[in-house]
């Protein structure tokens, strides 16, 4: 080299003669090709990229194709139209080839195999093959991967009479086809083209509470929606919403407060038993739910709860909240009340005393805390009470005895007054 000149006018290492290398690989002769090469600027350089990489390599296609563009909008326009994605741009330009040949080799493995061979054969041409359509390979032939995934839900689930829809028949073979790429290091994610299920099918093992709430028969529950709706009353109203949501295909949890109202909604529980409330409620109480449970992935896929007879608040609990949220709270006086004032109103505090007093009496009658009479000279019962002398009119004699016991407990409790004994 001189000045970045070949002077020998040899593009690569002079070699002499042929020979071979320590690896066995050939080192061929290099001869003097008469051309002056001179080392410029290096301007870019284009890396191996696997066709499963997806846009990239369609992309790295394209920049091995088309001359001089100048972004990778111009790379995906051609004749004025622009295309979405770099493999729209390559069928445009008519550099890929069809996919007849995979669509084959399912079909004729489709006619011996089992539904897991087909399944292992499919994560093959989609790893080791190049697919020019993959979306298309999968609508076309993912029926003949599911002929075995009803009968081991079903197994699993230890429900025979499960129904299950095409959809979740689908995320259930990609599922099974996301194991079997994760076992040579790859992901169903990494195909883009291939529809992915919620991270509910892709976790190991069943989740048995969301299979129950989407194994209706969706048909049936649409029938019944069309049938009954014009007719809807308000007592069958929560049946023909639940019928509608899961026609649909939606999760509903119908819920009651009691066991009798559960049980007149189809596949409805009470709240405690869904909700794993506390029946025993305290300010400190919460529901015993677990992150890493079912019933956390059922509840986020839910879309509607029906809560039959559902608890209501204490109107005090609302104009509570209402009014510690507002924002004059923080400059408002607490003040509290320890008696009723309505009860005590016009009366002096004589008065009020006395109303005391005897309230606490018949209070201490009620728990038993009254001392038994004893007197040498009178004979009482087990069960009698001495009325003190300040309850009683001593100008009317037999005060007492003119009421009879059961309306003078009757009184005693209803009004606590001690103008009753008098």
């Amino acid at each position: 080299m001189d000045k970045f000149n070949c002077t020998k006018h040899f593009s690569k290492k002079y070699c002499a003669e042929i020979y071979f290398d320590q690896s066995g690989f050939p080192i061929y002769k290099r001869r003097n090709t008469g051309i002056t090469e001179k080392k410029g600027k290096q301007i870019g350089r284009l890396l191996y990229t696997h066709h499963s990489a997806g846009e990239l390599w369609y992309l790295r296609l394209l920049l091995s194709n088309v001359r001089g563009p100048t972004s990778f909008d111009s790379l995906k326009t051609i004749n004025g139209v622009q295309y979405r994605s770099f493999k729209d741009a390559c069928k445009s330009y008519g550099l890929l080839d069809d996919d007849n040949e995979w669509h084959s080799v399912i079909e004729d493995c489709a006619r011996s195999g089992f539904p897991s061979q087909i399944r292992h054969l499919f994560v093959h041409i989609i790893v080791k093959c190049q697919v020019s359509d993959l979306k298309f390979l999968w609508k076309k032939h993912w029926k003949h991967m599911i002929d075995d995934v009803l009968l081991q839900r079903r197994n699993t689930s230890g429900e025979q009479h499960t129904i299950f829809s095409d959809h979740q028949l689908q995320y259930f073979a990609l599922a099974e086809i996301d194991k079997i790429l994760k076992s040579i290091g790859r992901s169903l994610y990494q195909f883009k083209q291939l529809p992915q299920p919620p991270p509910s099918y892709l976790q190991t093992g069943l989740n048995n509470l969301v299979v129950d709430e989407t194994s209706y028969n969706l048909e049936k529950m649409e029938v019944e929606f069309q049938k009954v709706f014009p007719l809807c009353m308000k007592n069958n109203y929560k049946c023909t919403m639940m019928s509608y949501n899961q026609s649909l295909g939606l999760i509903v949890l119908p819920v009651a407060s009691s066991g009798i109202a559960a049980t007149l909604m189809p596949g409805g529980r009470t709240a405690h038993s869904r909700f794993k409330i506390p029946i025993v409620l305290d300010d400190c109480s919460s529901c015993s739910i677990r992150h890493d449970s079912d019933i956390v992935e059922l509840i986020k896929r839910t879309s509607l709860i029906i809560w039959d007879e559902a608890p209501m608040q204490h109107r005090g609990d609302v104009v509570s909240a209402c009014i510690t949220n507002s924002p004059l709270w923080l400059n408002s006086q607490i003040l509290v009340l320890f008696r009723n004032m309505r009860l005590n109103q016009g009366q002096n505090d004589e008065e009020v005393e006395s109303l005391k007093f005897f309230a606490e009496w018949v209070l201490q009658i009620g728990n038993g805390q009254v001392v038994p009479p004893h007197d040498e000279y009178v004979l009482y019962e087990e069960d009698d009470i001495v009325i003190p002398l300040e309850f009683c009119d001593p100008e009317i004699k037999n005060s007492v005895e003119k009421y009879d016991p059961m309306d003078l407990s009757r009184f005693v409790i209803k009004l606590q007054i001690p103008q009753i004994l008098k």
